[in-house]
């Protein structure tokens, strides 16, 4: 299969981006903040490899600015987040002509698209028709034994026609527990091209730093010397984010009264900020967030314990904010310089 065209919709920044096409090397160029990462991630959550899973989470990736009207936009129908135009290969033409019969196969285009809490949808174009005849020609049906089934325009019509015959012959009998066993031409066509879809992977190479950290945990690393390794490289780069910001992880971990404790975490979010939109004219309308909370007990470990430090950036021009690892690549690459 080779990925022909794309539109992602409905994820994070991305409202529409409108149908591009996908040649053997594509280059996104774009301003830090224009939605780049977006379209990456949501090619990535078509189909991921199990090494980077990508899933598409409708609080998380879902335009925040519409979530709460999203029933009444999307009704019973999931948002759809990608939808992507392929070109089967020679070799998977071939596969489906074995499986299905020739002919079946109307055209070697196929749209495969993902909506929020939805499996992969894909759609294709066959010939119903065809399929049919083949069904007859396979299980050798007469005449009369086709007289009685009417004329059925799909197969799916066809097992209902088959299921409603009071008195079926062994052929129509063994013709229904194909169906029963495989399903209709339509489902069977979609399954084959499931198996031939790639699977995407989405990997950046450069020091990111966490988003949140778990506070005793990283006092530990500290004391060990651990924290120097590069597997908790993101990890240090978020103690010397907060050491920068003015506030050290022994502060926080001491201070004991709630407006001393704020005080300095505002101090820090009001530092941080001037620094960076000193260097960031992409987008005025930032603001870093600093936060230090308990754990709660459903997060995933090791957030799920003990004293978590997070990183937020809030959009002022969308009054939305965001965890500072689901911010754009650039500025997330930007931030530990």
């Amino acid at each position: 299969m080779h990925l022909k065209s794309a539109q992602v919709t409905n994820f994070r920044s991305v409202d529409d981006s409108e149908t591009f096409d996908l040649a053997p090397v594509t280059c996104l160029v774009g301003k830090n903040e224009a939605g780049k990462s977006a379209v990456l991630l949501a090619l990535a959550a078509l189909n991921p490899h199990a090494s980077t899973p990508v899933l598409l989470d409708r609080e998380r990736d879902y335009p925040r600015r519409h979530l709460t009207q999203y029933d009444s936009i999307h009704g019973d129908e999931g948002a759809v987040a990608i939808s992507t135009t392929w070109e089967l290969a020679e070799s998977d033409v071939q596969m489906i002509v074995d499986q299905l019969g020739d002919g079946v196969l109307a055209s070697n285009s196929v749209t495969v698209s993902r909506c929020y809490g939805e499996d992969v949808a894909i759609d294709l174009d066959l010939n119903y028709k065809r399929a049919v005849e083949l069904m007859y020609q396979r299980f050798a049906l007469d005449a009369p034994e086709r007289s009685v089934l009417g004329s059925p325009a799909t197969t799916s019509n066809l097992i209902k026609s088959l299921k409603a015959l009071e008195s079926p012959t062994p052929k129509h009998q063994a013709l229904l527990q194909h169906f029963d066993e495989h399903g209709p031409i339509v489902v069977q066509a979609r399954r084959l091209v499931r198996s031939m879809l790639p699977s995407f992977m989405y990997v950046s190479s450069y020091d990111r730093m966490d988003g949140a950290i778990q506070l005793e945990m990283v006092n530990n690393l500290i004391q060990s010397n651990e924290i120097e390794r590069d597997d908790h490289r993101g990890v240090k780069l978020f103690c010397e984010f907060l050491e920068f910001a003015g506030v050290t992880i022994d502060e926080i971990l001491s201070v004991q009264t709630y407006e001393t404790f704020n005080a300095k975490l505002q101090a820090a979010s009001n530092n941080i900020t001037d620094q960076i939109l000193e260097y960031w004219t992409q987008n005025p309308d930032l603001d870093v967030l600093v936060r230090v909370e308990q754990a709660r007990p459903g997060d995933p470990a090791p957030f799920n314990s003990g004293t978590i430090a997070r990183a937020r950036i809030v959009n002022r021009l969308h009054r939305v904010d965001t965890p500072f690892s689901e911010r754009s690549a650039g500025f997330v690459w930007f931030f530990p310089f």
